[in-house]
């Protein structure tokens, strides 16, 4: 596993009773079926202080062991930019990814390359929106009431200039089962 049951100073590490039923509830969830065939979530409404964050790094841990190949790994994390870094120091801390961890703070940060080696992606909202709009605009002549509907890749370019290439983060989600493990940190806030 990557889950580090050691801390930097040698103490074993344990996870509350809580957080083990919440991973244990989520990879039960259409256990029927194939992994990349479920479609199970897991919202974790518990106190703050209570460890939702390493909830959520053996979440990503539990779900690594139920891949049938390793390459085919990929979490992505959103979160808000106050906590980026909270994020990255817990997977830093309690796991053994190390650099195919991921740190986004801005769209460009997100390329091909570095998208191939990361195994946990952790970027914000603004970010993923950035990216979106590298390549998607508004048509100007859609009439569609629902905004995302207007959304076109390249709408909004003057007639004839061609299409800007799609962001590759966009680009690995129109695969299907993309990413193995997505986690939204304050929900409410980007939904």
């Amino acid at each position: 596993g990557v889950l580090k049951v050691v801390d930097e100073l040698g103490t074993e590490r344990s996870l509350f009773i809580h957080q083990v039923v919440a991973v244990q509830r989520l990879l039960l969830k259409g256990r029927a079926e194939h992994w990349a065939d479920r479609k199970g979530s897991l919202v974790a409404v518990h106190d703050l202080g209570t460890g939702k964050t390493i909830t959520a790094v053996a979440a990503v841990a539990a779900v690594r062991s139920t891949l049938p190949r390793l390459d085919l790994e990929q979490t992505v994390v959103v979160c808000p930019l106050s906590v980026l870094h909270v994020w990255a120091d817990a997977f830093d801390s309690w796991t053994t990814y190390d650099r195919s961890v991921l740190v986004a703070t801005k769209q460009t940060d997100l390329t091909t390359e570095a998208l191939l080696v990361a195994k946990v992606v952790i970027t914000t909202p603004d970010v993923l929106v950035a990216a979106f709009k590298s390549f998607m605009s508004i048509d100007p002549r859609s009439h569609s009431r629902k905004r995302m509907d207007r959304y076109v890749h390249g709408g909004d370019r003057p007639a004839g200039a061609p299409l800007p290439p799609a962001h590759p983060l966009f680009l690995r989600a129109n695969v299907p089962n993309a990413f193995s493990c997505v986690v939204v940190d304050e929900l409410h806030t980007v939904c």
